[in-house]
């Protein structure tokens, strides 16, 4: 009975398995899919271990050719399918990484771009030339720390673009790639009008 009970629980992971192999290859996956593969996995192994004993037993009463035969044709099946959600993974992974990163240099980057507009409205706004001075002596190291910024987070962006482009199919994150050229495009003229600035 128990043994039963495993065997249906077995192939209902299987089947859904399947189901999600046919989705990742149509859809592409994400962190959500990455998950549910963990968990349809880790149900899958764990029946299959407690299998591995009854299956064998029932597999010796085969011939020794068709039991190589089946034998072959599901490890080699299960080591490509564990390569391919591997290597899916670990992309999907570094994408989540790179998300992190972006959100988290955003936090620090904010203020550096708040203050070089600060100084230069100031500049602009100046109404004798010592002032004026003091202004374009202050915008210059900011203009140094807005563009290091700009820079960084630009690099960011483009690790994003090439690792979504790396996915084969992308998915969900092939949505991302028009805005994350825009985002490009806006941060290449702020860094073009920083740099203007130094003139």
């Amino acid at each position: 009975m128990k043994t039963k009970l495993l065997f249906i629980v077995w192939v209902l992971a299987s089947v859904a398995s399947i189901g999600l192999i046919f989705y990742v290859i149509t859809h592409g996956s994400d962190a959500d899919t990455n998950n549910l593969t963990g968990v349809i996995g880790a149900v899958w192994g764990g029946t299959a271990a407690f299998l591995i004993g009854p299956a064998w037993k029932a597999m010796k009463q085969w011939p020794a050719p068709r039991r190589r035969f089946v034998l072959s044709g599901v490890t080699v099946f299960v080591a490509v399918i564990g390569f391919w959600f591997w290597s899916r993974v670990q992309q999907t992974t570094r994408l989540q990484a790179l998300f992190e990163q972006a959100r988290e240099f955003e936090k620090t980057a904010a203020p550096k771009k708040q203050r070089f507009m600060q100084l230069l409205s100031e500049k602009q706004n100046a109404k004798t030339l010592p002032e004026y001075l003091q202004r374009c002596t202050e915008l210059e190291p900011a203009i140094g720390d807005y563009e290091d910024a700009e820079h960084q987070l630009d690099n960011l962006l483009g690790q994003m673009q090439q690792e979504i482009g790396e996915l084969k199919p992308p998915g969900s994150y092939g949505t991302l790639l028009p805005g994350l050229a825009v985002l490009r495009a806006v941060i290449a003229k702020d860094m073009a009008a920083a740099e203007a600035q130094k003139k």
